[in-house]
């Protein structure tokens, strides 16, 4: 296997997981929300703020640092398909900043101050869940971009 292959493969798998488990966090997040129990809603976006933080932060990181590797070695940063990669990318970390903040635990925190189904616990909960339906329109957006490959 060549270092572009394995890259790559990396990039592919760890991709996967980022949009995989955003999906997966997605149909969790709509049950809750359906359930309507403030309770259940909180549960569940304790669980989020866990998965992501832990698993899609790490894969979203891995996925940029090999596909930066993987255009540096096969491809061109002047390439359309990798500039709406990276500028899908760089919306994606805003919108993680705006809607999430840069400090992990708020949630928790909140939660431990008010109680599970007080508004401000509630409404930073239905901000993690529309933040991951925008982050899925967004992968989804850049998986066509990496099959179709624009400009290429």
């Amino acid at each position: 296997m060549t270092l572009p292959q394995g890259l790559l493969l990396v990039h592919l798998l760890v991709s996967t997981v980022w949009l995989g488990g955003g999906l997966s966090v997605a149909a969790v997040a709509l049950r809750a929300m359906r359930s309507g129990d403030p309770v259940r809603m909180h549960a569940v976006g304790a669980e989020v703020e866990w998965f992501g933080s832990r698993m899609l932060m790490p894969a979203a990181s891995l996925t940029l640092v090999t596909g930066v590797a993987l255009t540096w070695l096969t491809a061109s940063f002047g390439d359309l398909w990798i500039v709406l990669s990276l500028g899908a990318f760089a919306v994606s970390l805003v919108l993680a900043l705006v809607f999430l903040g840069p400090r992990p635990g708020v949630l928790a925190r909140l939660a431990a101050e008010h109680g599970p189904t007080a508004t401000p616990v509630q409404a930073r909960i239905r901000r993690h869940f529309l933040y991951n339906r925008i982050e899925i329109a967004i992968l989804l957006a850049v998986l066509a971009v990496m099959v179709l490959k624009p400009g290429r």
